[in-house]
This record gives structure tokens, sequence and C-alpha cells, in this order.
């Protein structure tokens, strides 16, 4: 009896996490994944081409102080994951308690870059594990972000032919800052561009993936993290951003820039089966006749919607509760009507 208590929960288990596709999808954890420059190089307004530096820990000066990178003479490409820059502002945090976010703006953190360069890499991760889906990320971001993300989406979608694609089928795969030295610009020029490769874990060459790159700075960056904190159903980071070229290879993901700054990488985790065409509609009946309608096979049934916002699995989740609460009620009364049947034999 008990094993068959036990199968039957273990299948109403898996039925409910099947019937959840937001599983699939939305995976804001992955964008702590650690990243890592395998290479990059410049391209200046005249088409001439050089590798560069592309390095994950600060340079250092003569005393072990940490160089400021957009300071640095030293031409190189400085990649910091979230993970760093969550790191650096903690300590900062610490160190120095009593000053407000305006005094503490511009310090030189152990990844090289400002506490608000930090910060603003954090308020994108902040907002990514707050939502609940793609969509609500976007508008959380403001501008025009979600609207160039529907266009780049529906450009995929309409090459798949056999499947449709949402915006709410891509997630968060890598989030990282790319900051170019003092060297690195007077390198690139005016008009130049560089390449930049990371390792992103998860990738493959058939990946489909958006880049997207945070501009410039917010309107006001301590109000946004004030926002994001006490009222996060009306927080908008109104930061203004961009989609990147990018390439998917086994395992890397190369992106070309003109600026330095945030870059989140989203990838396709999930879609639907495109729609199939609508049968031939029959012939009308000729005056005077009447017809009879063939009955159906089977009868038919709505498919569920899946635009749930992220909140797929609520109600698979409940459901599961419900039937384990249930199995455990059972057990529990057969087994207390044991004891007392093993009592009431027992006085006798």
């Amino acid at each position: 009896m008990k094993k068959r208590l036990v199968s039957g929960v273990v299948a109403v288990t898996m039925a409910a996490m099947m019937a959840c596709p937001v599983f699939a999808a939305w995976q804001p954890s992955k964008t702590v994944q650690e990243v890592n420059g395998v290479q990059a190089s410049v391209t200046s307004v005249d088409g001439t081409t050089a590798d560069l530096e592309i390095t994950m820990q600060p340079k250092t000066a003569a005393d072990s102080s940490v160089l400021n990178v957009v300071e640095d003479a030293e031409p190189y490409i400085k990649v910091t994951p979230v993970s760093q820059t969550q790191a650096a502002n903690e300590t900062v945090d610490v160190e120095l308690p009593e000053l407000a976010y305006a005094e503490k703006a511009n310090e030189t953190t152990e990844t090289g870059l400002q506490y608000s360069d930090n910060e603003k890499v954090n308020l994108i991760f902040e907002t990514v594990t707050r939502s609940t889906s793609t969509t609500q990320f976007l508008e959380k971001v403001g501008g025009n972000l979600l609207n160039l993300v529907t266009e780049a989406v529906t450009a995929i979608s309409d090459a798949q032919t056999e499947q449709s694609v949402t915006i709410d089928d891509f997630a968060p795969a890598a989030l990282f800052d790319v900051t170019a030295s003092a060297g690195a610009l007077e390198q690139m020029g005016e008009n130049g561009s560089v390449d930049v490769e990371l390792e992103v874990p998860g990738i493959t060459a058939e990946s489909n993936i958006i880049a997207i790159h945070f501009l410039g700075d917010m309107a006001d960056v301590e109000a946004a993290r004030e926002s994001l904190t006490s009222d996060f159903e009306n927080a908008i980071l109104n930061y203004d951003a961009e989609l990147l070229d990018a390439v998917a290879g086994d395992g890397t993901v190369t992106v070309t820039m003109t600026g330095f700054s945030p870059v989140l990488i989203l990838t396709q985790t999930a879609a639907t089966p495109a729609a199939t065409e609508a049968p031939a509609a029959t012939e009308e009946p000729a005056a005077g006749t009447v017809s009879t309608p063939e009955p159906s096979a089977e009868p038919t049934q709505a498919e569920p919607a899946t635009d749930n916002g992220g909140n797929g699995w609520v109600l698979p989740v409940v459901i599961v509760v419900i039937v384990v609460v249930v199995v455990v009620a059972v057990v529990v009364t057969r087994k207390n009507k044991s004891k007392q049947t093993t009592t009431t034999g027992s006085k006798k």
C-alpha cells in the first residue's frame, strides 16, 4: 500500500513539473556564472586590426594598490563578472559604512572599477533576480530595450520554420562588465571597435543569443536602488541600452563593442512548435438539403495559455503540495487506527 502511495506521489510530481515550461526558460541564477576572457582585438577606423590583452584581474601599481582601469595607459580590456562587482562593493560598504552613496561613488574598488560602475552591474543583476520573466525584466530596464529585443526575437522566430519563439523563451546566460583602459581607447580611436571573445558556459555554436549593452549612466543610481528594494512593482531603471553584434561559438560568445559598460547575454532556452495550417473549408450543402455533422473522433480540448508572466510554476507546485499533504494524512490515519486496534486487543 505504501509503495503504491509513493508511486502516486512521484507520478503527480513529475506531471506537475513537466507541465511547467517556465522552469526551462527563466533562469536568473545563470547571470552569476563565471565568464572568462578568451581574446580581444581592436579595429581602428582605417581598418587595421591588432590583438589586445584581455584580463579578468585588475592591474596594480608598485605599491600594490589597484589601478583604475579607465585611467591606465597600458592597452587592455578588463572583463568583470557580477560576482566580482558585488564582492567589491560589499567590501567598500564594510570598510566605509558611514559614507553615503555620493561620497563613495568615485572610489576605485578591488575590481579596478569605481564603486558606481560596479553598482550599475549589481542593479541589473538585482532587477534580473527580482523579475519573473524576460518580458518583465526588459520592462523594468525601461527605454526602448523591450522593442529592440522584440525585433530581434521576431527575426529569430521567422528563421525557425518548425518553432515559434517568444521573448520569454530567452533567459539570462551571463552578466558582466567590459571596460577598456585608457590605452586601449587611444588605440581604438574615435570610430574604432573592439571584438571581445568570452567563455560562457552552456552556449553552443547553434545557440540563439542576444547581447544587451547597457549604455552610459542611469539617471539616478541611488534612487534606482531604493526603488528596487522598496517598490519593485513600480521600479524602472531608465537605463539606455543597445543590442550588440554577437556570435555564438562552442562555449563562447564574441561581441563587437564601440563603447564599454555592462553586458547581459540572453540565450534561447525554450520554444513552441509552430502552428499547423488550418484545415480547408468544407463545401456548403446545396439548397434544400439538411447536413448532419459527423461526430468527431474525440473531443477537443483548448490549449492552456503559456504567457503567464513567469508564474507558471504556482499551480503545479500547489497541486504537488496538496497531494503530498493528503497522502501523509492517509498514512498517519492508518497508523493511528492500527495503534488503536493493537491497544484495544491488548486490553482484552
